[in-house]
């Protein structure tokens, strides 16, 4: 069963990527034509100063295309659901990488997507499986929206328990469809724009996790979902895990 949810996550992982990919051209295509550029004026400069403040932008940009390579590279690999794959990070950097992978989607350049998490707040989890949990919510959330309208992320403690809640604006989801929203392959997307595996999967970690995942849903009026994770607080600021 653990191998057959393993192959599971990593086939919506991958499906997550083929969306990004026409976003992730865009945002490598922008710091290589800045390099082109810099590069190309770089041999007519005889100023030192210049020189080395168009060199500084050219390693800027250059890092800014591995930072986006690497993210997501880490995004789609496998992992495999062991404990020892827990660690102790900030959950709002967590929220930033998945904001940040969402925002590669073309389809999601039209929504604003808001955050609220305090910097402070680290939890101990398997990041990797949070991260992707946040990454479905917000895809779901987003594909719900409609343009000019908002998504909200929230983080926050709750006792000895973190609450993670996405929100959205979008057209809700209806009593029926609620019974089934959790189930593998069901989908409220038309036919071959969703796997019917994402909320499946964010269902999956919250288990994992021993933690519950409420919805609170009105159609035409949008959606709420509030995962709580019992026992995920440290008070220990050591991110370790992150990729």
């Amino acid at each position: 069963v653990d191998q057959l949810e393993a192959e599971l996550a990593h086939s919506e992982r991958l499906a997550s990527i083929g969306q990004f990919a026409a976003g992730v051209a865009h945002e490598i295509g922008n710091p290589l034509t800045g390099i082109d550029s810099l590069a190309q004026n770089l041999a007519y400069e005889k100023d030192s100063d210049i020189i080395q403040m168009t060199g500084d932008s050219i390693i800027k940009q250059t890092r800014r295309i591995n930072e986006i390579v690497k993210s997501l590279l880490a995004f789609s690999r496998r992992e495999i659901n062991t404990e020892a794959n827990r660690s102790q990070f900030a959950l709002r950097s967590c929220i930033d990488e998945a904001i940040g992978l969402i925002k590669l989607d073309p389809a999601t350049q039209s929504i604003a997507i808001e955050s609220d998490c305090p910097a402070e707040l680290y939890i101990d989890a398997e990041r990797q499986k949070i991260l992707q949990m946040i990454v479905n919510l917000l895809s779901n959330a987003c594909a719900a929206s409609s343009p000019g309208t908002t998504v909200q992320v929230r983080g926050c403690k709750k006792d000895s328990s973190c609450l993670i809640e996405v929100i959205d604006q979008g057209k809700g989801i209806d009593t029926h469809q609620r019974e089934s929203i959790f189930e593998p392959f069901y989908t409220t997307k038309a036919v071959g724009q969703g796997t019917g595996l994402g909320l499946s999967l964010v269902h999956s970690i919250v288990q994992e996790h021993a933690g519950r995942i409420n919805l609170d849903s009105t159609p035409g009026e949008g959606s709420r979902f509030s995962i709580t994770l019992p026992d995920a607080i440290t008070d220990t600021p050591t991110e370790t895990g992150k990729p």
